[in-house]
């Protein structure tokens, strides 16, 4: 009788690793197959073809190896620092399958079978409405049954939600909770006091940071710390105060916010 239990166990766990149906990991998105997960860096990458999104907006996902091929994989969108599952997949091609994850329909996506796979396409769909943020794709990729990555992760994709005037064709503006130090020394140059205090979880950090844009020339410039006036960065070609262009936001009465920039004519003065 426990032969026969352990061995219906073992046909049930190899059979929805082969074939995707693998809902019940959605969560954590780790497999069930009783294996570590790899710590070095995974020889995958997740990409997307927009760097910023809005209501409704369609991103195209690309799961790829640099190396190599890979036989299983589970992906989902999921706002910066939640566990949820959140928009709707669609389907390119006949290697993948919709799954229902957070209780929501087509939130995933995860093989048919196990034939080795060297990429695979998705599109994902944002909600029309809704509690949205920046965002990020995040992948389970199984090479084989022994060598699992988790964890493998687009770039951060930037909520854009011009219905709301939030940004402006030279400027975008986010809220304090989406601004944290995730990407310092890596995707953006960041300045910090105190050293390495993080924004998203520490109010008294003075914080800015600046991310390179796709295009080249371009940036995005984060600015967060506690003032009863304003705030503001400075830009110079060299040390000294005077002639240095001053980017200021201000917080007036009621809450309402406005940029102002200003060029510095004297020491203390604008």
């Amino acid at each position: 009788m426990w032969m026969y239990l352990v061995f219906l166990g073992c046909v049930g766990l190899c059979e929805s690793y082969s074939s995707g149906q693998v809902s019940a990991s959605c969560g954590d998105m780790t497999p069930n197959h009783g294996k570590a997960a790899q710590t070095s860096a995974p020889p995958y990458t997740l990409t997307t073809d927009l760097s910023t999104y809005k209501e409704d907006d369609i991103i195209t996902v690309t799961l790829a190896a640099t190396s190599g091929n890979f036989k299983g994989f589970l992906l989902e969108a999921r706002l910066v620092g939640s566990n949820n599952a959140f928009g709707s997949f669609s389907l390119v091609g006949s290697t993948s399958q919709l799954l229902t994850c957070s209780g929501v329909s087509s939130s995933a996506v995860s093989h048919t079978s196990d034939v080795a796979k060297t990429q695979v396409q998705t599109k994902w769909k944002a909600p029309t409405s809704g509690n949205l943020n920046n965002m990020e794709f995040k992948a389970t990729v199984v090479q084989d049954y022994s060598t699992i990555w988790l964890g493998v992760k687009s770039s951060q994709i930037t909520y854009n939600n011009k219905a709301n005037g939030s940004t402006s064709s030279s400027t975008t503006t986010t809220t304090s909770s989406s601004i944290s130090s995730t990407g310092c020394g890596s995707t953006k140059t960041c300045l910090r006091q105190p050293a390495d205090c993080d924004p998203s979880t520490n109010s008294d950090c003075y914080f800015m940071s600046a991310t390179p844009m796709s295009s080249g020339s371009e940036f995005k410039f984060e600015i967060f710390g506690r003032a009863t006036g304003y705030v503001s960065i400075g830009f110079s070609d060299d040390t000294k105060m005077v002639g240095t262009e001053v980017v200021l936001l201000l917080l007036f009465f009621l809450g309402n916010l406005a940029f102002l920039v200003s060029l510095l004519v004297g020491i203390g003065k604008v």
